[in-house]
């Protein structure tokens, strides 16, 4: 829950630091923040890595 939090406060800087500044790059350090967010929960899992994004690819 504590990652999470973080994470939304990134996001809301560089949301804000983007509107300052009128720079897009700014916005995609929370894009690059999301991807690490997904690989972090996927590594919580009690279960291999690759078993893990295995069973999340194949849910229908």
């Amino acid at each position: 829950m504590v990652l999470l939090i973080i994470f939304w406060v990134v996001v809301l800087a560089c949301i804000v630091a983007a509107v300052k500044k009128k720079r897009a790059l700014f916005l995609t350090l929370p894009i690059a923040l999301m991807g690490v967010y997904v690989f972090v929960e996927i590594a919580r899992l009690p279960m291999p890595i690759w078993d893990a994004i295995q069973l999340i690819l194949n849910l229908r």
